[in-house]
Order: structure tokens, then C-alpha cells, then sequence
């Protein structure tokens, strides 16, 4: 629920979604874990990570972020800006 927390210090208060963006906070774990789980980041051993694993943490958190805003874009759920 890293999701709800950044709204609600972005806004001041405690935030907590109405009506369709309670989709985007319950969808956004969901893409993210796709796209993780195809990079393989899970089966990664943070401990031994060198530069390839690095790369690809960069790699995923940046498809991530890209395939999120643009359904974010695509949707246009009030709330979003």
C-alpha cells in the first residue's frame, strides 16, 4: 500500500481512494509483479547482486513505470493528474 501512503503524503492527509481509482492502488502490484516475475527479479539474491542484476532492476522499474503511466493515461481515472 506503498501507493496509498505516496497519495496521502503528496495530498497532506490521510487519502484513501473512492470509485474507480481504488482500481489503479489494487491493479498497480499487480503489473508491477507481471513485469517483475518476467524479468526474474524475484529469483535474484539481492546479496550477490553485481552490474547485469543491477541493469535489470533499471531495466524492469522503468517498464514498470512506463506501462503504468501510460494506462494511467489511457483510463484518465479522476484523481490521477
Amino acid at each position: 500500500m506503498i501507493l496509498l501512503a505516496s497519495f496521502s503524503i503528496r495530498l497532506g492527509y490521510w487519502y484513501f481512494p473512492q470509485d474507480d481509482l481504488i482500481w489503479v492502488v489494487l491493479g498497480a502490484p499487480v503489473v508491477a509483479s507481471i513485469i517483475f516475475v518476467r524479468f526474474g527479479l524475484y529469483r535474484a539474491v539481492i546479496r550477490y547482486i553485481g552490474f547485469k542484476a543491477l541493469w535489470t532492476v533499471v531495466q524492469a522499474v522503468s517498464l514498470y513505470a512506463l506501462v503504468w503511466g501510460v494506462i494511467g493515461f489511457m483510463v484518465a481515472v479522476d484523481g490521477i493528474k
